[in-house]
């Protein structure tokens, strides 16, 4: 789709990806161990990826930000990964392996919330300041509701696709709304695991409510119906197929989840 990235001349072999990077662990163990590398010197040698593809939290707020992340905190945490050559990420973008770029997807911290979804005040700037860290927002930013999109690599039967969803800007409320972004829940996040636990273990919304709202599932099915890639690559930042009622996932939303899996691989 016109809206979206191509890079016809690549014929993608190596993708390197991941989540889950914390500036504030990167320092402590920096602190610890002088000799240490960044994991981006181990991935661009043993990998030399074409592209590198984000599957969630890019960054964490510092420990001391309590409750939902400021807009001025994560822009500044992203500008820390793109600027400060100690974590390694800054050279990771800048070297000449990475022909086909960085995409990607939020998860909540990057997103500004703890299990936060469509309830997070000023989503349209994170969104954005999302897309200003991927590099990639000349065409996305408040056109959708989200961060969503899809990459194309290579073409004819050579042709990888890989579709990005945004589980967090229209996504409802668990059953029983989280705690783990509030300042005043003494150990939020772990009780939030725990109340999931619960609602999963009574069986108390066996429904639930929307991950993806319905503009982006109108855009996830034209996606796959007007593609002639041999290979499709779709991207959650919560998970899919997990049965741990604990963590967050598709599975404390039944019918969306149905719907997912219905859609990419149909069945009776």
């Amino acid at each position: 789709m016109s809206d979206d990235l191509s890079y016809p001349n690549i014929t993608l072999s190596r993708i390197a990806f991941g989540s889950c990077h914390s500036r504030g662990a990167v320092n402590k163990r920096n602190s610890r161990d002088p000799t240490y590398k960044p994991i981006w010197e181990t991935i661009t040698k043993s990998v030399k990826p074409q592209t590198f593809l984000w599957t969630g939290d890019a960054v964490y707020p510092p420990k001391e930000v309590k409750g939902d992340t400021p807009a001025e905190v994560l822009e500044k945490e992203f500008h820390e990964m793109k600027t400060n050559i100690t974590l390694g990420y800054a050279e990771f973008i800048r070297n000449n392996v990475l022909v086909a770029g960085v995409h990607g997807t939020y998860d909540d911290h990057d997103y500004g919330g703890n299990d936060r979804g469509y309830e997070l005040k000023g989503k349209e700037y994170r969104r954005d300041l999302y897309l200003d860290f991927l590099g990639n927002n000349d065409k996305n930013k408040s056109n959708r509701q989200g961060v969503y999109h899809s990459v194309q690599f290579g073409e004819s039967n050579q042709m990888v696709k890989v579709i990005f969803l945004d589980t967090r800007y229209n996504r409802a409320k668990h059953c029983i709304p989280s705690v783990g972004a509030h300042p005043w829940v003494p150990q939020g996040a772990i009780v939030a695991c725990l109340t999931r636990w619960i609602t999963a273990g009574l069986n108390l919304c066996p429904i639930g409510g929307d991950v993806l709202g319905e503009e982006q599932w109108r855009w996830f099915e034209q996606e796959l119906a007007e593609s002639s890639a041999s290979i499709h690559i779709i991207v959650s930042s919560i998970q899919i197929l997990t049965t741990n009622p604990v963590v967050e996932s598709w599975g404390h939303f039944p019918r969306e989840r149905h719907r997912l899996l219905k859609m990419i691989s149909p069945v009776p």
